[in-house]
């Protein structure tokens, strides 16, 4: 099944280089509830396009690396950032056929290459449950979403493209 995005709907790219996943860090912006937060390349999706399509475009934008170097690997249940808001994001996960240097977009304050084992797994106090190193907190739905993927739980589904 085709689904075709709304403006309540959104994606994320959980993208791979060997062991290594590609983590962002969004501009400080007003009326940005998740500004200044660690996140994973994404946004809300245009009518036009697919949910896939969504995330490879927001992969584009926010890396600065052509979307035809990413090779689709599945597709994950959909999060609820926050409940009664309505959004539903679409998490994609890709391998990245070769590892670019990040240009990272005009939304984005920095960006990195990471191994999800060089981070311990523990609480902040402000914002829950988290993955930390050193001052790279990520919380929330990217926690929520990566804490899932290397979780190993059976709740991935292979979306048609």
């Amino acid at each position: 099944m085709i689904e075709k995005a709304s403006e309540k709907k959104a994606s994320v790219a959980l993208v791979f280089h060997k062991s290594e996943f590609i983590l962002l860090k969004r501009k400080k912006r007003d009326n940005d509830p998740w500004s200044g937060d660690y996140c994973l390349p994404g946004g809300f999706s245009k009518n036009v396009e697919t949910l896939k399509e969504t995330a490879k475009r927001e992969f584009e934008e926010e890396t600065g690396i052509n979307s035809s170097l990413l090779e689709y690997i599945q597709s994950m249940n959909y999060f609820e950032p926050m409940k009664g808001i309505g959004v539903k994001v679409y998490p994609f996960v890709f391998s990245l056929k070769e590892k670019k240097e990040l240009k990272i977009g005009d939304e984005i304050e920095w960006g990195s290459f990471e191994n999800i084992t060089s981070f311990t797994r523990g609480r902040d106090e402000v914002r829950g449950d988290a993955f930390i190193k050193g001052k790279i907190v990520i919380w929330g739905l990217t926690f929520r979403i990566l804490d899932m993927f290397f979780s190993g739980k059976k709740s991935f589904f292979d979306r048609p493209e």
